[in-house]
């Protein structure tokens, strides 16, 4: 009997607490979705301030090679514009002095991409 008395009060309790956390489960996902949004605009507003220029060099060098590696694409000068446009990117931040790893000039050049071609 003792054992059946906890099987039934645990199954009992989750019987109670599924249905709340089904509720509660999205509300909670949504706010800390929105708070880590909300951090990373801070950290972006907190970069462009500390570093205003070196952010604009990037994004001027980032635009730069996605139109560029678009007309070698048109000309069939290169096969690939995505491993062009890292490639330019990286050599001109070498010039800069500018250190960014592999995934932040990827991000910056997607960013170009959307800003340029998909402008509405």
């Amino acid at each position: 009997m003792d054992q059946e008395y906890w099987v039934e009060l645990g199954m009992n309790l989750l019987n109670a607490i599924i249905p709340v956390l089904m509720v509660a489960l999205p509300a909670v996902l949504t706010a800390l979705c929105g708070l880590l949004v909300q951090r990373m605009r801070v950290a972006q507003a907190e970069i462009e301030a500390t570093y205003p220029k070196q952010y604009e060099v990037v994004e001027r060098i980032a635009k730069s090679a996605v139109l560029i590696a678009e007309q070698m694409k048109l000309g069939n000068f290169i096969q690939d514009k995505k491993q062009y446009a890292i490639e330019y990117v990286q050599r001109e931040l070498d010039k800069t002095g500018i250190e960014l790893d592999f995934e932040q000039i990827v991000e910056e050049i997607e960013k170009a991409v959307m800003t340029e071609f998909n402008q509405f």
